[in-house]
């Protein structure tokens, strides 16, 4: 099943066809940078006459050129990795999208922000578990297929039915804080060393760091502990 781009694009997300996980565009490389890629509806009506859509995908622009949209990937299959950083963050799973490992779910920044870096990447033991896209690269959408083969597909409802607006709102704060969250031998452990205080902007933050200190202090044993979290964490997310 085809997507429809020009909507896509009405709608302010900018897809480019891609073979894997590389543009398929004539001309591109590294150098000429994703934010450079000029997407139109006149370009589209190009690639659909010349792109073999059978075997090609679609790649969305992150960053400036789909309305603020970033990405937050995880490229591990660990759970408790992944229920950490979704405790921590508080915030919903929205238009999240699986490839061959983890899953990959959208956000935006603070209106008004300007990051320094646009791709902040965390590892776990020595491997890549989290990265946080925030601009100048594309993400492989569904239904395009995976270059170790299958699919990609949706979790729940297509990004691309999402208005930007809606997606939540994650700080350079905290996305820089996932660092200690996913490194530490526990979450006790990352939550003991994490600032205390409230900022500014961070009031979700503040209260289900709050709420997982109070559940890790009170089921002291690993299993209690752990599913205590993930109900906690199911009532948030999932209301």
């Amino acid at each position: 099943m085809n997507i429809d781009v020009h909507r896509a694009l009405d709608n302010g997300y900018a897809l480019i066809p891609v073979n894997g996980k590389v543009p398929y565009l004539a001309g591109y490389n590294d150098s000429i940078g994703w934010n450079n890629v000029e997407v139109t509806h006149e370009a589209w009506d190009y690639w659909e006459d010349k792109v073999d859509f059978s075997r090609a995908g679609y790649g969305l622009l992150l960053g400036e050129k789909s309305s603020g949209v970033c990405a937050l990937d995880f490229d591990t299959d660990d759970q408790e990795i992944i229920d950490r950083v979704l405790v921590f963050l508080d915030i919903p799973i929205v238009g999240a999208k699986k490839g061959a490992k983890g899953f990959t779910c959208f956000f935006r920044l603070p209106e008004g922000t300007n990051p320094s870096r646009l791709i902040y990447q965390y590892k776990r033991q020595g491997a890549v578990a989290v990265e946080f896209f925030l601009g100048n690269k594309q993400t492989v959408l569904p239904p395009s297929p995976h270059p170790s083969g299958g699919n990609y597909s949706w979790i729940g409802e297509s990004l691309l039915n999402i208005d930007p607006s809606d997606l939540p709102i994650l700080t350079i704060q905290q996305i820089e804080m996932v660092e200690k969250v996913i490194s530490s031998a526990s979450l006790k452990e990352a939550l003991s060393e994490l600032p205390k205080q409230t900022h500014k902007g961070l009031g979700r933050f503040s209260t289900i760091t709050s709420t997982a200190g109070r559940l890790v202090s009170q089921y002291p044993g690993d299993n209690e502990r752990i599913a205590a979290i993930l109900v906690e964490m199911d009532r948030r997310l999932f209301p």
